[in-house]
């Protein structure tokens, strides 16, 4: 069902975003995941 694959995937403190490569000013689309709070909780 996804038709565009993300290009780049961003792991910040605040989640995991994805870079599409459809878009040429390369916005960033945040995506829910548990494993963002793994993360942060690793940060802390």
């Amino acid at each position: 069902m996804i038709n565009e694959l993300p290009v780049g995937v961003e792991v910040t403190s605040t989640g995991i975003f994805l870079r599409r490569k459809n878009n040429s000013d390369i916005e960033k689309y945040f995506v829910h995941h548990p494993i963002s709070t793994i993360f942060e909780q690793d940060m802390l």
